[in-house]
């Protein structure tokens, strides 16, 4: 009995992962083959040497972020009805998300991988195609799902909840913007701004995601620790 109350917060990890692999897992990778079939016959027909891959290399962030968002809000009361306490659930978060930025990382590599294999350079300074700008970036996007889903969880008042997470979701998605101005008024800059240029040039992005994934995680343990414990079942 101590075993299985021990080993469930890993089987909820599992669980949320399994259902995320058989549900967004397949769609983006029958999306993916599905565009690089269209593409192969365009390469026979027509000798089209581009890679449209990289729409899905931007959208996988936001759809990692709303993958995080919405299994934490759906799987806390669940969970914690169940038996589960706080600690649990956040350790059996911690696990799934790890394994689902590992994923999206994965996922990117090999998009990439596939277009140097076809001679594409769509990804050439595209920031996500490195190794390293692949990992931070699903990091931080991940992370930034939970801590928005840990915030819902943590408040009862749709005011206060809404314009939180509205706020950390806001922080994400203009982080360059800050960056981009230093990197314009310094000594060696051009001094022109191109807003929402991902990245912008002279900003690095790595180093302020792998910050902003610390920060999240953070935002995310702090609310947890203080959400409501919804009543547990019978």
């Amino acid at each position: 009995m101590n075993t299985l109350l021990a080993q469930r917060k890993y089987r909820l990890a599992i669980r949320l992962s399994t259902d995320t692999a058989k549900t967004f897992g397949l769609w983006a990778a029958a999306a993916y083959a599905l565009l690089q079939a269209v593409q192969g016959v365009f390469r026979v027909l027509t000798g089209f040497d581009a890679d449209y891959g990289n729409y899905l290399v931007g959208f996988l962030p936001l759809l990692l972020l709303a993958i995080s968002w919405v299994n934490f809000v759906k799987a806390y009361p669940s969970a914690i009805g169940a038996g589960m306490t706080r600690r649990e659930f956040g350790t059996a978060y911690a696990l799934f998300s790890a394994l689902l930025i590992a994923a999206g990382f994965a996922f990117t590599q090999l998009i990439v991988i596939v277009a140097e294999l076809t001679d594409s350079s769509a990804y050439d300074g595209f920031y996500g195609a490195a190794p390293i700008d692949a990992l931070t970036r699903a990091a931080v996007y991940v992370t930034a799902g939970a801590a928005a889903g840990a915030i819902i969880v943590r408040f009862d008042r749709d005011l206060v909840k809404g314009t939180l997470a509205g706020v950390l979701i806001a922080m994400l998605l203009l982080r360059q913007i800050p960056l981009q101005i230093a990197a314009s008024e310094a000594p060696s800059g051009d001094g022109d701004l191109v807003f929402f240029e991902f990245p912008a040039d002279g900003v690095p992005l790595a180093p302020l995601d792998a910050v902003l994934t610390v920060a999240f995680v953070l935002i995310a343990w702090l609310a947890l620790a203080r959400a409501p414990m919804p009543d547990k079942k019978a």
